[in-house]
């Protein structure tokens, strides 16, 4: 008996030791939290720099200034590439030019004249990381007179009452009067202002004076003027070269027109007053689109019928400046259309001095008036321009000899002074400004 006792006892010792063993098993592993992600570099901007050239409060700085500055660096090694701001307002938040590389920008087209600017540059990463530089000031030089003329002695002579345009990179005088008055249908131009060159001694078109010409359908036109035969033309012709003329019109509807005005203006080109065939004032307003077939915009504009004004298309409209007038005498209003039919008055006296025989150009964002005939004998050499019409400022002294009956016409950036009338003789130099 006392041997199976001892059996069983030792059997459940086994039984419990065994279900120890199993109870002390080495227990599963815990699992191990995922490692965080080593963060991505923040991207740091450009680092600042210092901008070079034109320098603070700088004044009279030309209308074609070279900007620089220093190059700037980027920690993260990023290719930093430069925006420039150039404005006339307080801040410099108009972008000029964009993605440069080089530290250095060349202005190629002209800045205001008499103008004060801001400027600035901003350097930028590839990322999208910018440091903008400090804001600088500066202002434009005034218009700028040659000392001399081009030239005072032009291949075609003295020369008044003449037409003068700018086409195929050169410019262009046709017919007006010589120093003995007869009257020309000569064609000249020149590259340079300099040397000029005889495109035809004599135009299939009759010899005239106090014709208009203007650029249209890259064809050169000659509308009226007043012959040797003591007529007032009425007739249109073109040439694309200045050599073979062709004529598109004998009888245009505005009737003999000489001392009117010419313009091209919603490609179109534009007659306006002067006298007709019976040396009558006019101020109605033409238009063709071919040089062939002419409407009338209005028989009658709101301003003075005149002869020996000007006119300039600016800011998108029509303009006249000036003139002389049978009825009001010499004339310094100003008046503008955006259609040829209604017309306003800007300014019924602008402070020039009242005046014919002018010249008239657009340069520079702003209307130019040039020298003229007032009366008594006298002309005039001054200058006088405006940005809106209303507010005229004239230039300092001009350094040629009083005139009127010359021409003007815009080229190689520089106003263009040919020829005229003036101390009682007709004129042959070549002057520029700019």
């Amino acid at each position: 008996m006392k041997t199976i006792l001892r059996i069983t006892f030792f059997s459940l010792l086994l039984i419990v030791f065994s279900c120890s063993k199993d109870d002390e098993s080495t227990p599963e592993p815990m699992a191990q939290p995922e490692p965080e992600p080593t963060p991505e570099p923040v991207n740091q901007a450009p680092f600042e720099f210092d901008l070079v050239a034109v320098t603070d409060n700088a004044v009279a700085v030309d209308v074609l200034p070279t900007f620089s500055w220093n190059a700037s660096t980027d920690p993260d090694d990023d290719a930093v590439t430069y925006d420039l701001y150039l404005d006339t307002a307080e801040t410099a938040d108009q972008l000029y030019a964009e993605n440069l590389t080089n530290t250095s920008f060349e202005v190629t087209e002209r800045l205001a004249l008499s103008e004060n600017y801001v400027w600035r540059v901003v350097a930028k990463d590839s990322e999208g990381a910018s440091v903008s530089s400090s804001t600088r000031s500066f202002g434009t030089r005034a218009v700028r007179f040659s000392e001399t003329p081009v030239t005072d002695s032009i291949e075609f002579g003295k020369r008044y009452s003449h037409s003068s345009v700018v086409m195929n990179n050169k410019i262009w005088v046709i017919g007006g009067l010589d120093e003995n008055q007869n009257r020309k249908n000569d064609v000249w131009f020149s590259n340079d202002g300099i040397a000029w060159e005889k495109a035809t001694s004599e135009a299939p078109f009759t010899a005239r004076e106090g014709h208009t010409s203007v650029v249209f359908d890259n064809k050169i036109w000659v509308i009226g003027g007043y012959d040797d035969s003591f007529k007032v033309q009425s007739d249109v012709w073109s040439s694309t070269d200045g050599v073979t003329w062709v004529e598109s019109t004998n009888t245009a509807p505005f009737g003999g027109r000489l001392y009117h005005s010419s313009v091209v203006f919603d490609n179109k080109i534009w007659v306006i007053g002067g006298l007709d065939e019976n040396l009558e004032e006019k101020n109605d307003v033409w238009f063709s689109a071919d040089g062939i077939t002419w409407s009338e915009a209005t028989s009658e504009a709101a301003f003075d019928k005149r002869s020996f004004f000007t006119s300039v298309v600016f800011d998108n409209k029509l303009w006249v400046i000036g003139g002389s007038s049978n009825t009001s005498g010499y004339k310094s209003d100003v008046w503008f259309s955006s259609d040829g039919v209604i017309w306003n008055e800007v300014t019924s006296n602008a402070p020039f001095t009242a005046r014919s025989s002018h010249s008239s150009v657009v340069f520079d964002n702003k209307l130019w008036l040039i020298g003229g005939f007032i009366g008594n004998s006298t002309s005039v050499r001054d200058i006088w321009f405006s940005e809106d019409g209303i507010i005229w400022e004239e230039t300092a002294l001009t350094p040629f000899s009083v005139r009127s009956s010359h021409s003007s016409v815009v080229f190689d950036n520089k106003i263009w002074l040919i020829g005229g009338f003036g101390n009682g003789d007709a004129i042959n130099d070549v002057w520029t400004f700019d």
